[in-house]
This record gives structure tokens, C-alpha cells and sequence, in this order.
């Protein structure tokens, strides 16, 4: 877990943490940040996540999210068999509450810090790539981008890690998103379960777009949905993806006026994942408003969000 040296003895009036210190500075040029990006500050007593800053009086600061907060120092937190007995339990859960995911993120960190040789016999990026899923269950989407990066670096040409990284691009920088969509989709060995995301993104593309710029975009998502179905590995997406896909192109023909082919693309995805009442509304959908763009939305986050977690080792 790359972090940014903090004193949090040194603040600013407005609750920032100035990182004016030499080992702050050494550690913001080796990770490479810049003003707008999201680190994790640490005094090796406390870990939290801050988006950096430039403050007009006192230089260089990192903006804490205090939601996003692991204490190092409290009783229990070097041990590591409570540490993964307490994770595990709450990973357990079918649903973990909001309560939990702030909790089973904190856990996840002092794993980490608390014996650096034990975390080592997990697969690599699993401890970011669960930490990726609690700050996005969260709303901590900047963080959890972070997180993925460095899973996706520990572990690369993972298609979970990709699903999950593009989706959270999705969500958080939606330029970008769109630019890793076209580049992965391209690539010869790409997965159905990444290119299911790669199709949501581009569908989002051609709902902002009109004229023959959304021509062309909803030609490649309808080209992108039929490697979809001819994938050799369709079975390992899953049925919700399988709808998911089958949405998004009932979306693309439902904005071109195609209401007919909407239509029959909306039956496929209900019968292929009849599950939750959004689904069902879709069914229902004629006009491409934005009503139709808020359960698109909607369909799609909560779609994404059941991807399976990996196990911590025991």
C-alpha cells in the first residue's frame, strides 16, 4: 500500500493536512501524484485517504476523507488472526450494511500493515482489489479507482480486475473510460465479462452524443454485442451480464427509433435475469427520455455491483 508521509499535528485552518514536509514531498514525487489525485497519508499511527491540493497559503495539501480512515494504533490492530477473524465474519454476510463496509475496509489496511510476510501468501492485489470494493459500495469512487490501479498492477490481465476498473471508470472519469473501453474491447483474447463493460461504456457514450457521431458509436456497440454473443467464454459472464448486454442494446436501438428491436432486446435481458423491479420496468420502456437514462443508470450500478469478491486467505 503505497502512502504519503502526514503529520496531522500540522494542519491547516480549514482541516487540511500540509505536506510540506521533506519525506511528504519525496513521497509525492515517487508516487508521481499531482494536484486532483487521490493518495492515502499516513503518520504510521492513522491512514486515510486525501485528494491532494494546492492551498494558496501554505502550498501542497491533502484533503482527508475521514470516512475513508484506519487506525494503526488501536488495541488488536497488529493481530492477525482477529484481524481475519473479524473480516471474515463480516465478508460472511450475504449483504454487508453500510456500517460494515468503513469497518471491513479499516480491517483490510491493518491486515496489511499489521504482518507484511503473512499478507504475502495471498494472491497479489487481492487485499487492494477487496479494498476497491468497499470504497465503491462507499461512494469513495476516487479511492477506489486508486485501489484498482494498484490491483491491476499486482495482478495484470485479470478480467475481474478489469471488469471492476472499467466500471469504476465509468462511474468516476467517463473520458477515460471510454478511451480504455475502445483499447481493451480491441485486444484478441478479451473476455465476455470484460467486454460487457466495455459495451456499457460505449452505451453511455451514445446516449451523450446525436447524429452521425452516435451513428457510428451505436454501430460499434451493436458490432461489440455480437463478439459478445459468439463468445467462447459467454457462459463465464453470467446471466446478469448476459442481460446487462442485452440492455444496452435495447438502449442503443431505443434512442435510434428502433422501438420494436428495444423491445425484443429488453424480453431477452428480463428472461435471461428476471430479477428486481428495475428490470422489470425496463420492459415497459417506449420513449427515449430521461426517465429511460435514470433506469439505465440505475440497471447498470446495481448489475456491477454483485461481482464476486475474492476469499481472504485464512
Amino acid at each position: 500500500m503505497n502512502t504519503v508521509a502526514a503529520d496531522y499535528n500540522s494542519m491547516t485552518e480549514a482541516g487540511h493536512v500540509r505536506l510540506t514536509l521533506p519525506c511528504s514531498q519525496k513521497d509525492i514525487q515517487k508516487l508521481n501524484l499531482r494536484p486532483g489525485d487521490w493518495a492515502w497519508l499516513s503518520d504510521s499511527e492513522v491512514v486515510v485517504g486525501a485528494q491532494l491540493a494546492v492551498d494558496d497559503r501554505y502550498g501542497p495539501v491533502g484533503v482527508p476523507d475521514w470516512a475513508a480512515l484506519a487506525r494503526l494504533d488501536d488495541e488488536g490492530a497488529a493481530d492477525v488472526d482477529r484481524i481475519k477473524t473479524e473480516l471474515s465474519a463480516l465478508l460472511s454476510k450475504q449483504t454487508p450494511s453500510v456500517v460494515d463496509e468503513p469497518r471491513i475496509l479499516e480491517l483490510l489496511i491493518q491486515l496489511e500493515y499489521s504482518s507484511p510476510q503473512n499478507v504475502g501468501i495471498e494472491p497479489p492485489g487481492t487485499l487492494e482489489f477487496r479494498r476497491a470494493l468497499a470504497l465503491r459500495q462507499m461512494g469513495k469512487l476516487g479511492l477506489a479507482l486508486l485501489e484498482m490501479k494498484e490491483a491491476r498492477r499486482n495482478r495484470p490481465h485479470d478480467p475481474m480486475f478489469d471488469f471492476v476498473y472499467l466500471d469504476l471508470l465509468r462511474l468516476e472519469q467517463m473520458p477515460t473510460a471510454v478511451l480504455e473501453a475502445q483499447r481493451i474491447a480491441e485486444t484478441p483474447d478479451v473476455t465476455a465479462l470484460v467486454l460487457s463493460a466495455c459495451i456499457s461504456i460505449l452505451t453511455m457514450r451514445a446516449e451523450q452524443v446525436s447524429g452521425e457521431e452516435f451513428d457510428l458509436i451505436a454501430e460499434q456497440v451493436l458490432a461489440w454485442c455480437r463478439r459478445f454473443d459468439d463468445a467462447p467464454d459467454l457462459h463465464d459472464a453470467g446471466p446478469s451480464l448476459v442481460a446487462l448486454t442485452f440492455f444496452n442494446r435495447g438502449f442503443v436501438h431505443l434512442r435510434s427509433g428502433r422501438i420494436s428491436l428495444a423491445r425484443q432486446a429488453f424480453k431477452s435481458a428480463q428472461e435471461h435475469y428476471p430479477v428486481g423491479p428495475m428490470l422489470d420496468e425496463v420492459t415497459g420502456l417506449q420513449p427515449y427520455d430521461r426517465h429511460a437514462r435514470d433506469v439505465a443508470e440505475r440497471v447498470r450500478t446495481a448489475i456491477a455491483e454483485q461481482v464476486p469478491a475474492e476469499p481472504v486467505a485464512a
